[in-house]
């Protein structure tokens, strides 16, 4: 899937295309694995300024909008491990 411009995610940043989709592939893994709908893990938006972003410490993931303290204990490591893995500085 295509990330769709218009959402309000800050138009200067440029979105990886292909670790948006790795994390969308993530969360739907993640989500399935709890129960939940992927959106409750994180909805697109978040997952399209991680992509642009790629933080690489917790500090930098608890910055993107929609990662709140709790967010970034559970699942800032399984997160960040993929940033990391896939958009290596």
């Amino acid at each position: 899937m295509q990330f769709e411009p218009g959402t309000d995610v800050e138009p200067e940043l440029t979105i990886n295309q292909d670790l948006f989709d790795a994390l969308r592939n993530l969360r739907r893994d993640l989500a399935r694995e709890r129960g939940l709908a992927p959106y409750l893990i994180f909805n697109d938006r978040s997952l399209a300024e991680m992509a642009a972003r790629k933080p690489r410490s917790p500090e930098e993931f608890r910055r993107i909008k929609g990662v709140g303290d709790k967010k970034a204990a559970d699942l800032g490591p399984v997160f960040l491990a993929r940033i990391t893995e896939l958009a290596p500085t």
